[in-house]
């Protein structure tokens, strides 16, 4: 899926959803709106009753005190009102009425019950029965019952208060006014319609200024989800999809390329010594660095291709629907002229170099998993073969596997640390008087299952694999605590320690030993480091400064295997060694070949006078040894002296100082 049509699809997305929301909080809203509006209008019309009935009572009450108490004396409640004022009464009513089509009922009740004047006919003359009406003389009253339950033949809800007549501050009577609620509610309406309106426009108003509020949260809300969907599927630094990504994206490619019958392709990326650039410009020039080759990568793949970062300096590339393999070995050839081209990074150009592994499916698998697997042990296949580009085929999968298990194991091995890992000691005798001088520590893995295993073949997986650093430290602890412990029992000894080329970059080693130095109590001055003069060729300014600072510690330095490199005496004279040993292919052949002869008598004289002592290694015979006595050779080192030895047989060795007789080697 390309990026532009994945951004096309993503926003429709966004749209409809966003759409959806709006609609639902519509219909959701509307119907709450349309609920609380109608309680809203209930209560309405309550009050606006409510007020209709107060107001009425208030204005007839008024009235009807003025009306009696300037009209009717007590005499003429208690025993009858006279035509004429009944005639008065009836105008006076018909003028408080609700409505012309709803006449209110109104009753003058003396103290006793009986009714001097009424609205409504036969009444006069009766006497209430109404208990409510009658305890209603001293103070008013007001109720909504049924027409049935006060007398009156129409049906349905009425409305009746009672108004106390009273002449100075005795009671004499009761005003009892009846009408129907309906009339009530009509007198109401006409209040509550403004109201009404109110608040329909009031709610309609609420209504369309929350719904772009909604609208505006909701479009937030989503593209903020969405930008945390984003982060959670792309890498940070560069923008790409991330290895969860990837797997959809493969998982989708790999279906596709089913149903299509076409060729899906895994590349995975490594670039070549990445770690220098961020050990020397810092991790701010790598992470430009890494934009860059992004960048590159993306627009050296097809349309359709997905790119991804997986980590550090490793990216990945899903090529879908390929027809043919050679269209995938054609994207991985113009990644390849794509990364090549050098970079800018802020004062330094740079010209990187990267290593792909190809795995394709159906042939190479057909799951992530497989793919992933496979693409990786091609990559480090082309890595080590220097090949640039590498396909996955079965027979590099055995060897790859098998070293993938075994560091794996050594990782943990190294955690189970001295119960594995373990060290043993090859003296180094001064050539004239057989006296031990120092010690070689050679590292062991008692393997489990495969038994005891040589340096050479752990250590370079340990280099590639990035465990050589934590095999340094586990080595140098054990050795340091060996020396400790020959100290105490009066036995010191120098102790020479190999140095990886890839752990001489690490400018984090001197504080190291340092730090075991003094954790163990041991004088640096026991310690000679050996160092290859290979582990100078990558970057040597910044081996050389840190061999110096080993030798500020006050530790001395030793160049192993020397004259098997391409350039011994320019190390020989930067270097600033405390001494040389002299590569055992040398002293193998010296007896054979003159020349080798001659070459080792010239490393002799040439180290003296740099004023270095000489060590030669791999001394097999005892014509070897009387040679290089008469070459000058300071020190001696081979089987025919003493094999590597276990601490114990070390220690025995080490209280007598030397090798006995003629030189004869030393069992284990």
């Amino acid at each position: 899926m390309s990026t532009s049509t994945e951004s096309t699809a993503a926003k429709g997305r966004r749209t409809y959803a966003r759409a959806r929301l709006v609609v639902a909080f519509g219909l959701a809203s509307a119907v709450l709106i349309i609920v609380v509006g109608r309680w809203l209008d209930g209560q309405v019309r309550s009050a606006a009753e409510r007020q209709a009935l107060s107001s009425y009572q208030r204005t007839s009450e008024a009235t009807f005190r003025v009306l009696t108490s300037s009209l009717l004396t007590e005499d003429e409640l208690n025993g009858g009102v006279p035509i004429d004022k009944q005639r008065l009464l009836s105008e006076v009513v018909s003028k408080v009425a609700l409505t012309d089509d709803h006449p209110v009922r109104v009753r003058l009740v003396s103290s006793s019950g009986r009714i001097a004047f009424s609205t409504g006919a036969g009444d006069e003359g009766t006497v209430v029965s109404d208990t409510w009406l009658l305890s209603s003389t001293d103070k008013g009253r007001t109720r909504f019952t049924t027409a049935d339950q006060v007398g009156l033949s129409t049906t349905g809800q009425v409305f009746e208060f009672s108004v106390p007549l009273r002449f100075s501050t005795t009671t004499w009577g009761t005003i009892d006014v009846t009408g129907d609620s309906d009339a009530l509610r009509l007198v109401a309406s006409h209040d509550a319609a403004r109201a009404r309106t109110g608040l329909v426009f009031g709610l309609l108003a609420l209504w369309l200024m929350l719904l772009p509020i909604v609208w505006s949260v909701s479009s937030r809300l989503k593209r903020q989800a969405d930008e945390n969907e984003r982060l959670a599927q792309h890498d940070a630094l560069t923008g790409l999809p991330n290895r969860m990504l990837l797997g959809n994206r493969l998982t989708e490619a790999l279906d596709e390329g089913i149903r299509r019958n076409a060729v899906t392709g895994l590349m995975v990326i490594d670039l070549d010594d990445f770690k220098d650039v961020n050990d020397t410009l810092g991790h701010q020039a790598g992470d430009v660095m890494l934009q860059h080759i992004a960048h590159r990568i993306a627009g050296a793949v097809r349309p359709g291709d997905t790119v991804s970062r997986l980590g550090g300096d490793e990216f990945a590339v899903v090529v879908a629907n390929a027809q043919h393999p050679s269209v995938i070995g054609g994207v991985a050839d113009r990644l390849l002229d794509a990364l090549e081209m050098p970079v800018r990074v802020g004062v330094v150009t740079i010209t990187p170099s990267a290593s792909i592994g190809i795995a394709m499916a159906p042939q190479h698998g057909t799951s992530v998993d497989q793919l992933m697997q496979r693409a990786d042990i091609a990559m480090y296949a082309a890595k080590a073969g220097g090949l640039g580009r590498r396909t996955y085929s079965s027979d590099i999968d055995v060897h790859s596997t098998s070293k993938l298990t075994l560091a794996a194991e050594l990782r943990a091995a190294m955690r189970d640390g001295e119960e594995q890992i373990d060290l043993v000691y090859q003296p180094i005798l001064n050539a004239l008087t057989g006296e031990i001088v120092q010690l070689e520590t050679l590292v062991r893995w008692n393997h489990p299952t495969r038994g005891e295993l040589q340096p050479k073949d752990f250590v370079p997986l340990a280099e590639r694999s990035g465990l050589v650093a934590q095999l340094t430290e586990l080595t140098l602890a054990l050795a340091l605590r060996q020396l400790r412990t020959w100290m105490d029992a009066g036995l010191p000894v120098r102790l020479g320690i190999n140095l990886s080329s890839i752990v001489l970059q690490d400018q984090m080693l001197p504080g190291q030993v340092a730090s075991a130095l003094n954790r163990f109590n041991v004088p640096a001055s026991l310690i000679e480091f050996e160092v290859t003069e290979t582990s100078l060729l990558s970057d040597p300014q910044s081996v050389l400064v840190l061999l110096r600072q080993l030798r500020s510690l006050g530790a001395t330095v030793s160049l192993d295997d020397f004259g098997s490199g391409y350039s011994s005496l320019t190390h020989l004279r930067s270097l600033e060694a405390d001494s040389i040993k002299v590569d055992r292919s040398f002293v193998e052949n010296m007896l054979t070949r003159d020349h080798d002869a001659k070459i080792v008598a010239a490393m002799v004289s040439l180290a003296h006078e740099l004023g270095m002592t000489v060590t030669a290694e791999g001394v097999e015979s005892s014509d070897q040894v009387a040679k290089l006595i008469s070459f000058g050779c300071d020190r001696l080192q081979g089987f025919f002296l003493s094999y590597p030895l276990p601490a114990h047989s070390a220690t025995v060795l080490l209280r007598e100082r030397s090798v006995r007789g003629a030189m004869q080697p030393i069992q284990p």
